[in-house]
């Protein structure tokens, strides 16, 4: 189920990525080596994360369109608490260190950062934590669900 969940986000970036390539070439834009590379090495950190907190709200429900709220309410939250929308700095204090404790925010810090032309390991060890501790507590409802299936 990770794995589909995986390959169906690559496929999703592959349908918006290539069309993207062949608009930029008709305006002329491009971008740099270390923008390209810096793509290469986020994007699979991205879908290792997000693939981990769709399969872990997959396993908590069986209804797809509940799973499919869920996500979207959870992913506008967390983004806006995290600094996608507005930045952490403006918002209040509590919400700031609430923000500290979401994968959201620690995957901004890391593209920004890398794509800015530094490296935040701490952020990518983070990130990879947070990828880890989704995949296993999806492991761990998914496997808790079939045992009360089986008896």
């Amino acid at each position: 189920s990770y794995i589909s969940i995986a390959v169906s986000q690559l496929t999703t970036i592959a349908i918006v990525a290539i069309p993207a390539v062949f608009i930029m070439k008709i305006f002329k834009l491009s971008l740099s080596a270390p923008a390209i590379v810096s793509l290469i090495i986020t994007i699979p950190i991205f879908i290792m994360i997000s693939s981990a907190f769709v399969y872990l709200i997959s396993s908590l429900t069986e209804h797809i369109i509940s799973q499919i709220m869920i996500t979207f309410f959870i992913t506008i939250g967390m983004c806006f608490i995290s600094g996608c929308f507005i930045p952490t700095i403006m918002l209040p204090d509590i919400v700031q260190t609430i923000s500290k404790l979401l994968p959201a925010y620690y995957m901004i810090n890391f593209s920004s950062s890398f794509l800015s032309g530094s490296f935040d390991g701490v952020s990518l060890l983070i990130c990879l934590s947070f990828a880890i501790i989704l995949f296993l507590l999806g492991l761990l409802v998914s496997h808790q669900k079939r045992r009360k299936e089986l008896c």
